[in-house]
């Protein structure tokens, strides 16, 4: 949620056109409403005692959002929406750097800090975790007689998970307290074998590191809820308290370790079984593809296996309905092409893409028809924007942009975003002055300012990136600004930094080190010792005390991106030359 609402803009929130709203936008607008209402029980009725327990309100506000709008518009699967903002909380949880959902507090600066994806989406994942295991019924009775015992006063931490294990004579204590006071999540490497028509699996659990070679700082263990599903049989749950345990489930054949995505946890499978999962009858559910493509992604990521195998099951899921799992593919896909494959592998990788899914998005076609569903759309744009490297689709795209700027009604909401950025990747300077009179005469209708607003960064030519930074610094809003660096550290990083260092006191000035400074900073990468190097020595002269974590984590992703080059660089050769992955003509 919290995520989403920056990315559209806050004015979209408040200003939406019903008529022209996307589905995304529409979400952000009702999971915002239902996240503040919330907060009159989390929050008000309730307040945490100090600002280390923020999670008491923002997490609970978080989990509580999906509730209603679940049972509201079903058609919008919140139990995905769930598994991919826990997919957020898991990524940044790879990090040394993370901090536990309960970290002290002191300072102005550090409580800023706090308002992280920590507090919201992975004290949310955790909850869901917990609710699947002690069953929603359960669960809802725990959170209702805390609620009323602590009503008009301040509770902690210890306070909520006390009341829920009196309620649910479930040991949710011992689970809370291993996911609130200590950082990070752990891994579960598996392995498999049916004996007796029941599948046994035997569990080792450590902390989970995303970069290759790293070790955890301390031996950690947690105590969770372990849901196996096996093909055709409900799920079998078990509470897992050792470093190494056995599980059993009923039925043999691609355990699923993760029924329904719930579990707050990475899963280290074999990788036959990863194969064995994505061809699984009956298949796995959205949330589980969800859970499945992040753990296999971060897995590789930390080195533990070849990255064929994230794409291979990436093919395996080329055709998903789900517009949610094809984003998580697009994402992967876009880091495996800017950090692993260099200029002349790029050819054969985006071959390699074309082949694999293009065929799903001539299926549903790239030109819009009338009565395509949202669900439609939002595959439609994601599948664009994962080929828009192909000059067809930029083509097809830049004609439909066109078309829109004409015509607005000629384009479906959910797809102008998309349209309007993947032609910008094939546009010229007269498109990019389109866009930006199109931009400026939108200041009263949000969401079609900022459709043309996030398009300005896709614009590859040199000279249009310096007009967008130039832009960014004179003209943006304060609240906007950081978005268009953010967006251009990611895609131009050696131009967009040499600009922000070169303007870093008229930036600091003019955006303010409360939240915006923070966003630059976190927005800041590269995939060298030396931008790491540059970033330190930058800092140290130039300190942001309330982007301290922000730079820390900025820093490993670095360092992250560095040590999976030299790990996957030759796997990924290797598999471009296999016959899955033909070569460029």
């Amino acid at each position: 949620m919290t995520n989403e609402s920056s990315r559209i803009g806050a004015e979209t929130l408040l200003l939406a056109d019903p008529s022209n709203t996307s589905i995304e936008a529409r979400k952000a607008i009702a999971l915002v409403l239902a996240h503040e209402m919330a907060h009159q029980w989390f929050g008000d009725l309730v307040t945490m005692k100090w600002w280390d327990d923020i999670w008491l309100n923002e997490g609970f506000a978080t989990w509580a959002a999906n509730k209603p709008l679940a049972a509201w518009k079903p058609e919008w699967r919140l139990d995905v929406n769930a598994a991919t903002e826990t997919q957020v909380a898991l990524g940044l949880d790879a990090l040394q750097t993370t901090r536990a959902i309960r970290t002290e507090v002191n300072t102005p600066a550090e409580i800023n800090e706090m308002f992280d994806p920590i507090a919201y989406e992975k004290t949310s994942g955790v909850l869901g975790m917990v609710e699947a295991y002690v069953g929603p019924e359960k669960f809802r009775r725990g959170v209702s007689s805390y609620l009323a015992k602590y009503a008009q006063g301040n509770a902690a931490g210890e306070d909520f998970w006390t009341e829920m294990t009196r309620v649910t004579e479930k040991p949710v204590n011992r689970i809370m307290k291993s996911f609130v006071e200590q950082p990070g999540a752990p891994l579960l490497t598996v392995t498999t074998r049916c004996v007796g028509g029941a599948t046994e699996v035997a569990i080792a659990q450590s902390r989970f590191v995303g970069t290759p070679g790293a070790k955890p700082k301390a031996a950690q263990h947690w105590t969770l809820p372990v849901c196996v599903r096996t093909a055709g049989h409900d799920a079998s749950c078990t509470i897992v308290t050792e470093q190494s345990q056995t599980v059993k489930a009923p039925g043999c054949g691609a355990p699923m370790i993760n029924a329904d995505g719930h579990g707050y946890y990475f899963t280290e499978y074999e990788p036959s079984a990863v194969a064995g999962l994505a061809r699984r009858d009956p298949p796995l559910t959205a949330p589980e593809r969800i859970s499945l493509l992040g753990d296999e992604w971060r897995v590789v990521r930390a080195g533990r296996h070849d990255i064929g195998t994230y794409l291979d099951l990436a093919a395996a899921f080329a055709s998903d309905p789900t517009p949610q799992v094809a984003g998580e593919i697009a994402s992967r896909l876009g880091y495996v092409r800017g950090s692993i494959a260099d200029a002349g592998q790029q050819p054969a990788f985006d071959a390699w893409v074309k082949r694999v899914f293009r065929p799903a998005l001539d299926r549903i076609g790239i030109e819009p028809k009338p009565g395509d569903s949202d669900d439609v759309n939002s595959l439609r744009a994601t599948l664009m924007q994962m080929l828009g490297s192909d000059p067809d689709v930029q083509q097809r795209a830049r004609r439909l942009a066109l078309g829109y700027l004409e015509q607005p009604a000629s384009v479906p909401p959910t797809l102008v975003s998309t349209v309007l950025q993947v032609a910008a990747a094939g546009g010229d300077a007269a498109l990019y002055d389109r866009y930006f009179a199109k931009m400026q005469a939108a200041v009263a209708t949000p969401e079609e300012y900022y459709r043309f607003f996030n398009a300005l960064a896709a614009f590859p030519d040199p000279g249009l990136r310096d007009r967008t930074l130039k832009f960014a610094l004179e003209q943006a809003r304060s609240q906007d600004a950081p978005l268009l660096f953010g967006q251009l550290l990611g895609v131009d990083t050696d131009r967009a930094w040499t600009f922000v260092k070169a303007n870093w006191t008229t930036l600091t000035a003019r955006l303010g080190t409360f939240q915006a400074i923070p966003y630059v900073v976190a927005s800041l990468g590269g995939c060298s010792a030396e931008t790491s190097a540059e970033l330190k020595k930058f800092f140290d002269d130039h300190p942001v005390p309330e982007a301290a974590r922000a730079l820390a984590q900025a820093q490993e992703r670095i360092a992250s991106c560095i040590a999976f080059k030299e790990r996957q660089s030759a796997p990924f050769a290797k598999w471009l030359l296999a016959p899955q992955a033909p070569q460029a003509p």
